[in-house]
């Protein structure tokens, strides 16, 4: 008997101690298919959402990947570790800050940044991961970039620890924040706990653990991709659904409404079944892919 595969999302609710990869394999078991991945790597101590896709949605990680994040995390002040997490090595230590100096430089942050990545991270240089180069005793500096920080809070302060919550755009390093807020207070610091608490309209509170996954939780394509900030829906013509699905011309004709130009919009059929996703240039309309 064939095993049914499933095409759709699943909201993961990361453990600490485990890889996002990890993650993957109580999925694949039950969606019936390998082919699985995630929008978004958490660092192995951290915990919380992780868009996994599975099947044919995979086709839809570019849209998921370049949503702004929400971030719950924890630091610990006048202790910072080569790694800037609590699996690294004391590198620095230093007086603590005062909840007002913390509060203080806040807004400093907010808003379109310059951000250096940390040294342990997943950014590539010739192909190789930094956080290898750095494991083998090369350190690479990472170039600094500009992320933006629509919003960051301080909840709690019981020195030495503080926590606060993020909402940030995609790239941003949650470590590197918390180490530049410490420096900006005369301070050093590193992240103990970091949970994603968000990515755009999902939320970690109907997420479900790796081992507790079952189908009822894979939420299908036709209704994730509703979802999708930046993807417009539009409804074929019953007559145009056969052209679609095969692959021809997209014409204006072919829908009930029309996107904007330069828009992106998934296509379904008038009883509401998934079938493409296209996106409009000035002359014409292109295939991103067909659902077929």
């Amino acid at each position: 008997m064939t095993e049914t595969v499933l095409d759709g999302l699943l909201l993961i609710d990361k453990p600490p101690g485990m890889t996002s990869f990890s993650t993957l394999g109580p999925v694949k078991r039950v969606v019936g298919t390998r082919k699985v991945g995630h929008a978004g790597t958490l660092d192995k101590f951290a915990t919380g959402l992780l868009l996994t896709l599975c099947g044919r949605a995979t086709r839809f990680m570019p849209y998921l990947t370049d949503m702004p994040k929400s971030y719950r995390f924890t630091v610990q002040f006048g202790v910072e570790t080569d790694t800037l997490d609590p699996e690294g090595e004391t590198v620095n230590t230093s007086g603590v800050p005062a909840a007002e100096e913390i509060d203080a430089v806040l807004p400093e942050f907010r808003g379109t940044i310059e951000q250096v990545p940390p040294v342990y991270s997943a950014i590539k240089r010739n192909g190789t991961r930094l956080s290898d180069y750095a494991r083998n005793g090369t350190i690479v500096e990472p170039s600094a970039r500009a992320v933006s920080i629509a919003e960051i809070v301080l909840e709690r302060y019981a020195a030495p620890y503080a926590t606060l919550t993020v909402d940030c755009s995609k790239g941003t390093y949650v470590r590197s924040l918390a180490r530049d807020i410490a420096y900006r207070c005369g301070s050093c610091a590193h992240v103990v706990e970091l949970r994603r608490t968000r990515i755009g309209p999902f939320d970690v509170e109907d997420a479900v653990v790796p081992e507790n996954v079952t189908h009822e939780n894979v939420t299908d394509i036709a209704t994730f991709v509703r979802r999708i900030p930046g993807v417009d829906s539009i409804v074929a013509h019953p007559d145009a659904v056969g052209s679609i699905l095969n692959g021809r011309p997209v014409t204006s004709d072919f829908f009930v409404s029309v996107p904007a130009v330069g828009r992106t919009a998934a296509v379904f059929e008038p009883s509401g079944a998934f079938i493409a996703l296209v996106f409009r240039t000035e002359e014409s309309f292109r295939y991103v892919f067909v659902n077929s």
